[in-house]
């Protein structure tokens, strides 16, 4: 074994005889020079000339004898992590950005086609109504009704009780008759109480029959089941419906598959 410096970071370095003239790398600062000849190490001599720029080891690097002190890679910075992470986010920002679009997009669309449907909903429905209402209006004509009132219960607890006589002149009979009751007096601008009466004839009401029956109060917010009764009130029925077998009346109801007849598009 032999001492050497390094001609370049001065470092101490030793190696074996047999490695003496040949060409190494400073295991410190990874610099290549040439190992002084064995003569030389041997005299002391402790410095090692470096080969000129471009100068071809006498050994040659592929020699399997030379010294070889492995050069570590050097090590690059590089941002691409932080590059991949910064795309990631846009890309992420960009699918959000436009996943809203299309979102409120397509919300906006189905809310559009459900006010359409809606519309066309009630058109349907008014019409509808208006066809039947033209065949029921001349029944309603024929139709007399005698001492409509209310009767209240003497307990003060039950509800009041509506009842009217009615009397079919016309041709056709009758299984029930809705009417728009108002119990007023005439002294009075604001009636005491209105609503929807539902009345119902059991077996029906045929032509030139008269029959008294009971009415069932409609509307949750009437009054008239729970008015005090007035010496001068009286109860009147405007007629709003009714059903009539014979009549085969367009139904005022609206078919469920008409509000999603148009297909999403």
């Amino acid at each position: 074994m032999f001492r050497v410096n390094c001609p370049n970071c001065g470092n101490a370095i030793e190696a074996p005889d047999d490695y003496a003239g040949k060409e190494a790398n400073c295991p410190h600062c990874r610099q290549p020079f040439t190992l002084p000849e064995a003569g030389a190490a041997a005299a002391g001599e402790t410095v090692a000339e470096l080969p000129m720029p471009g100068q071809a080891s006498t050994t040659g690097r592929a020699n399997p004898t030379q010294a070889s002190y492995p050069r570590p890679q050097a090590t690059k910075s590089s941002n691409t992590g932080t590059n991949i992470l910064v795309g990631c986010l846009i890309a992420f920002s960009l699918m959000c950005v436009g996943g809203c679009v299309v979102i409120g997009w397509v919300s906006n669309r189905f809310l559009e086609n459900m006010v359409e449907s809606v519309e066309r909903m009630e058109q349907q429905a008014q019409a509808q109504h208006k066809a039947r209402m033209a065949k029921l209006q001349p029944v309603f004509r024929q139709i007399t009704v005698t001492n409509p009132r209310i009767d209240a219960v003497d307990d003060g607890a039950s509800p009041n009780r509506l009842f009217a006589t009615f009397q079919n002149d016309s041709d056709v009979a009758i299984q029930t008759i809705t009417a728009e009751c108002t119990y007023q007096s005439e002294s009075r601008e604001i009636p005491w109480a209105e609503g929807a009466v539902y009345f119902s004839f059991p077996g029906g009401l045929e032509p030139g029959e008269t029959k008294e029956v009971e009415g069932f109060v409609m509307d949750y917010n009437s009054e008239l089941e729970n008015v005090a009764l007035e010496e001068d009130a009286e109860l009147t029925l405007e007629f709003t419906d009714a059903e009539v077998p014979s009549l085969n009346l367009p139904s005022d109801a609206i078919d469920a598959e008409f509000f999603f007849e148009e297909e999403f598009e």
